[in-house]
Formats: structure tokens, C-alpha cells, sequence
């Protein structure tokens, strides 16, 4: 095909996407390089146990994506951020994300806005031209107060290519009381 090279996860934990990567990888018969960033150097370790190599994870930051992004523009971005509400985060986090909101697109995102929509918005400022991005977020990406400024700006901006909704049949997280999307956007007109 006619994708990236490298794929980035911004919230690698258990490395399910890194993973997913290499095997597109070796199906196409192409070398996919994978990096990321992980808060908690823990979880790498169950990457490690679900069959990554030290190789596949050596370009993995411990870092937080959001508030301390890497150096650099990605082309290919997919992630399953981590779900923090509003109200789990500390004052200080939330001061930061309402700057960062205001430094992106112009104003802040209402306080409601949860992490994961602060992991979107970092993702597709390092977004490089015609980069792709494949994130799963939760249904209140686009019902929550935030949801309009948000979404106006990123249509404003960047190119939606595609919204995957489920039958409440086929959730990917059946256990967990929430409804999930996949957005496909890139960075074009």
C-alpha cells in the first residue's frame, strides 16, 4: 500500500497498535517502524509480553504526549488514548490543558473536555501534511459541551475521512459503559 513507514502510538500501553503494525508490516512485506510515548514505563512490560521486541519498543518515550509532546511531525497516528474525565484531573493539569486548547484553537475547550480530546488536538498539531490518524474515542468526543468548538476547528483544519460508529452488539470494550468511535482524519483540505 501506499502508507507510512513509521507509525506512531501516542498512549502505547499493553502496545496492541505497535503490534497490529508490525504484522501489517510483514503482510505487505515492508518494514514499519514504530515509536510512541507511555507514562507509566510499566505497561511496557506487558507490550514486551504480548510478543514487541526491545527493537519494536526502543523508540517508545516515557512521556506525557499531551503536555510534553515529542520533537517532530508524524505521519501516521493511532491511538486508544486514555480515557480521564474532567473532574480526575488535577487543577494544575487542567490550567495546562486550557492553554494548550487556547494556543491551538484559539480559545479554551470548555472544562469538561476529558484528556482524551487534549490527546486529539496534540495529535493533530503534529500531524504532518497529508498524515493520517486513526484515534478510538468515546461518544462524548462529540456530545459534550466542548464537542461543537472542537469539532468546528477540526473540520476547519483538517480532513475527516471517516467516523466508525458500533451496534451495541459489536462494542470493542463490551465491559466498559461507554460508546466508542473511531475517527480517521488527515491533515488536508
Amino acid at each position: 500500500g501506499s502508507g507510512s513507514d513509521t507509525f506512531f502510538d501516542p498512549a502505547v500501553g499493553p502496545g496492541v497498535f505497535l503490534k497490529a503494525a508490525k504484522e501489517i508490516g510483514q503482510e505487505q512485506q515492508r518494514e514499519i517502524a514504530t515509536a510512541g510515548c507511555e507514562m507509566d514505563p510499566s505497561t511496557l512490560q506487558e507490550a514486551a509480553a504480548n510478543g514487541l521486541t526491545s527493537e519494536d519498543l526502543s523508540a517508545v518515550q516515557i512521556r506525557d504526549f499531551v503536555l510534553d509532546p515529542p520533537p517532530g511531525r508524524l505521519t501516521a497516528i493511532a491511538a486508544n488514548p486514555p480515557y480521564i474525565r474532567h473532574h480526575r484531573l488535577s487543577s494544575e493539569v487542567k490550567i495546562r490543558l486550557r492553554k494548550l486548547g487556547q494556543a491551538l484553537i484559539g480559545k479554551p475547550l470548555d472544562g469538561r473536555a476529558g484528556y482524551h480530546v487534549y490527546f486529539l488536538l496534540r495529535a493533530l498539531e503534529l500531524l504532518d501534511l497529508d498524515g493520517r490518524l486513526a484515534f478510538i474515542m468515546p461518544a462524548d468526543t462529540c456530545e459534550g459541551v466542548f464537542a461543537e468548538t472542537l469539532w468546528t476547528w477540526v473540520t476547519q483544519n483538517y480532513r475527516l475521512d471517516a467516523v466508525i460508529t458500533f451496534a451495541s452488539t459489536a462494542s470493542p470494550f463490551p465491559d466498559v459503559d461507554t460508546n466508542a468511535l473511531i475517527f480517521m482524519i488527515r491533515n488536508s483540505r
